[in-house]
């Protein structure tokens, strides 16, 4: 049997709709024998575990289905990684794909790649009008080993790259840091995408597009209805990257790795601010939250708290005029 170069980690939950097509997209015929495509079933009502199996049964060696409760999207990575069988670890939802002919290519370079962290460019595509954002990685040099020194020549974009599309884990590197992701919420995909990568040691960039994120569902997780409807799921990604950032401060992460870890707080915490202050409906909540965030920011770091301050205040200055919420997000595109 061939070593397997990548277990990619697929939760799904009522997936029955998108899920083929995913799956689908795993069909290379030169690449199947290195893949390992774990389909993590988290307690569906409908067809999603028949389509995982039926996969598992036509190609057995590189399609697995896992059944379990319902626990959530972190929930499934924490149950597929000890299963990984793979030298790479990567997580595809169940509503997005890969570009298949860009497979053997990607093998080739996990194959031959010793890093930490693996990041690939990847597209968004809008579910409605099929049309594709490209979000290129722009700057190191494909193939070559990075530190997060080295790569804090291109904050803050550059912290932005290790995004949950861009990122494959070595096997190893992920299994050594013993990092379980929150469970029965949304957003710990952040947790996923941060956590770990402030820990690598040896980053490699490959130039080539393979994850295809599918866009502009209303019900995603990502659109402000869903945003205002699970803020307390926010608040709990908050607080986890609050306090592992306080963690790697006393472990004396590097300065690089903290300031990682302080540009990407800033962006979660400016999503959280913005949910609170512009969305949520009840407006005296909303700001007595943000105020007791922002002292918890302080007293982890109060750099965080001074850095973030001029974005609060304009926030709140929208927030005391009651903006129209498209004009909000039109202006806070431009100063974000």
């Amino acid at each position: 049997m061939c070593e397997k170069l990548l277990t990619v980690a697929v939760p799904a939950y009522n997936a029955e709709r998108y899920l083929r097509k995913c799956l689908n997209s795993f069909l290379e015929t030169s690449s199947l024998p290195y893949l390992d495509i774990l389909v993590v079933d988290d307690g569906s009502t409908d067809g999603t575990a028949q389509i995982a199996e039926e996969f598992a049964a036509r190609h057995p060696f590189s399609f697995r289905c896992l059944r379990k409760e319902n626990g959530g999207h972190g929930s499934g990575i924490n149950k597929a990684f000890p299963l990984a069988r793979g030298k790479y670890f990567k997580v595809v939802d169940a509503d997005d794909w890969v570009i298949t002919e860009n497979l053997p290519k990607l093998l080739d370079l996990l194959r031959d790649s010793q890093a930490d962290v693996f990041l690939a460019p990847f597209h968004t595509v809008d579910m409605l009008t099929g049309e594709k954002k490209a979000y290129p990685i722009e700057g190191p040099e494909p193939g070559r080993l990075y530190s997060l020194q080295e790569f804090s020549r291109w904050y803050p974009a550059a912290a932005g790259w290790f995004s949950f599309h861009s990122v494959f884990y070595s096997r190893d590197f992920y299994e050594k840091l013993h990092i379980e992701l929150s469970e029965q919420i949304f957003y710990e995909d952040t947790e996923y995408s941060v956590l770990p990568s402030a820990n690598a040691k040896t980053i490699e960039v490959g130039g080539l597009y393979v994850y295809q994120y599918m866009v502009g569902n209303a019900n995603q997780s990502v659109s402000i209805k869903s945003y205002v409807k699970r803020e307390k799921h926010l608040g709990v990604v908050m607080s986890r990257l609050l306090s592992f950032y306080a963690t790697y401060r006393e472990k004396k992460l590097s300065e690089a790795a903290l300031e990682f870890m302080r540009i990407r707080i800033m962006m979660f915490l400016g999503t959280y601010e913005k949910v609170l202050l512009l969305y949520h409906s009840d407006r005296k909540y909303g700001r007595k939250e943000v105020e007791q965030l922002r002292k918890r920011v302080a007293q982890v770091d109060p750099q965080l708290e001074t850095r973030s301050r001029k974005r609060y205040r304009f926030l709140r200055i929208l927030h005391a005029l009651h903006v129209n919420p498209e004009f909000i997000e039109k202006i806070y595109r431009k100063i974000k």
